[in-house]
């Protein structure tokens, strides 16, 4: 009766960000929002999409096809992929439902940046950079919740891979051979060299503007510069972030100094 009410319990906590038709074999594509898995979305999409065979090109209109969103809807169903599993993105906070993770991780300086300037797209902050950094709802404190949810209460029983958006940048080719050998899967060089193109930010730029032209709902300016310097945040601004995710920083970004990259205001 005990583990019925808990596993009860477990079911009704992490509805929202559970797909409807769960399954074994999900693998899970995971961000704090606006750490670049949109990008990484259009790469693996358009691999998977060659790998299938079949024609055309990912974009905006599609991509979910074959990456869909569980935060936008729980009914995930089958995906045009051949790859004998789903991959499935999601912004959620640690789900013990999800037996396969890839963790994309983007550093708090430039993670909080675009998240904020995001956001105030929506119109759902009204608020200075300095005092988003401070709200209780989506500041820093959030990032740092969500990302130790998954290095902290990640078990033994979940596959955790980590991929850092800095590195996706550097060597992307490198890191899409490294996510595809982790999902098993060996994937010639070209075609990933030309998925890697088709996702360019130049690329998805013009993909987007299409799909903005013909989706009236559509008022976002999504696809940013995907820059990975500090030189728009205050002195204060970076000491903030640094004190209150040091921790975090030096697991995980051990080899950035970031003091450096900062341009001094």
């Amino acid at each position: 009766m005990i583990a019925f009410i808990r596993d009860l319990y477990r079911r009704i906590k992490y509805y929202n960000s559970t797909p409807s038709d769960l399954r074994q074999g999900d693998v899970y594509l995971v961000e704090f929002p606006k750490s670049g898995v949109t990008w990484l979305s259009f790469i693996l999409a358009n691999t998977i999409q060659k790998l299938s065979g079949v024609p055309g090109n990912i974009n905006f209109f599609n991509f979910t096809q074959y990456i869909p969103d569980v935060n936008y809807s729980r009914n995930i169903g089958n995906t045009k992929s051949e790859l004998g599993f789903r991959i499935i993105k999601t912004h959620a906070k640690y789900n013990p439902f999800y037996s396969h993770v890839i963790l994309l991780i983007r550093n708090p300086f430039n993670v909080m940046l675009s998240y904020y300037k995001y956001l105030s797209q929506l119109n759902v902050v009204n608020e200075d950079f300095s005092k988003f950094l401070k709200n209780k709802e989506y500041g820093l404190e959030n990032w740092v919740s969500h990302t130790e949810s998954w290095l902290r209460r990640a078990k033994g029983g979940h596959r955790l891979q980590i991929v850092r958006y800095e590195d996706i940048s550097q060597n992307p080719l490198i890191i899409a051979e490294y996510i595809f050998k982790t999902l098993g899967i060996e994937v010639d060089e070209k075609i990933l060299s030309n998925s890697i193109e088709l996702s360019s930010f130049s690329e998805m730029k013009k993909l987007e503007k299409l799909y903005t032209e013909n989706n009236p709902n559509y008022k976002l300016n999504f696809v940013r510069k995907g820059k990975t310097g500090t030189s728009e945040i205050s002195i204060e601004d970076f000491n903030y972030i640094l004190n209150n995710s040091k921790n975090l920083i030096s697991d995980l970004w051990a080899d950035i100094d970031f003091n450096k990259i900062i341009l001094r205001q």
